[in-house]
């Protein structure tokens, strides 16, 4: 009887962790769509265009806006975000990539998207977006999900 309960313990205990890690993706998730969405209204509603001259000369400037658990040991993507803008009509395409698309990432075969990051940080997944999209990418943003906490923390 004692076992019983013993394994019943072990298996809760591991629900519980990944229901927080399940929680802290639904999280980052939702705070990237808010960034985004935050993004959007300042460029339609109020035409604040924070790039320089040389940048708005572009047909459209690319952002790629990327999701993790581990800025610092690289860990996985979990929210890849493709932004692109046209700086003269401010029409704003956003597109989001599935984590798990498998595709060439540069110097290591194919493999799923998200495994970029891991691999070579913001340059390389940058550079595979880049090749997977047959687009540039201007600019980039990284956002872990303890920035998030921080953020929230400052805001009250």
């Amino acid at each position: 009887m004692h076992e019983n309960n013993l394994g019943e313990r072990i298996r809760r205990n591991k629900g519980r962790g990944q229901k927080k890690k399940k929680e802290k993706k639904i999280i980052l998730i939702m705070f990237s769509v808010l960034l985004l969405v935050l993004l959007i209204f300042l460029l339609k509603y109020f035409g604040i265009f924070p790039f320089s001259s040389d940048i708005m000369s572009y047909n459209r400037v690319n952002i790629l806006i990327v999701g993790c658990d581990e800025i610092e040991n690289h860990g996985r993507a979990d929210t890849i975000v493709f932004l692109s803008i046209s700086p003269k009509t401010k029409d704003v395409l956003i597109l989001s990539i599935p984590r798990d698309t498998r595709v060439e990432i540069p110097g290591r075969g194919m493999d799923k998207i998200n495994h970029a990051y891991a691999f070579g940080g913001e340059k390389l997944i940058s550079k595979t977006v880049s090749s997977f999209l047959d687009v540039p990418i201007h600019f980039y943003a990284v956002v872990d999900f303890n920035g998030f906490v921080n953020i929230i923390d400052e805001l009250g």
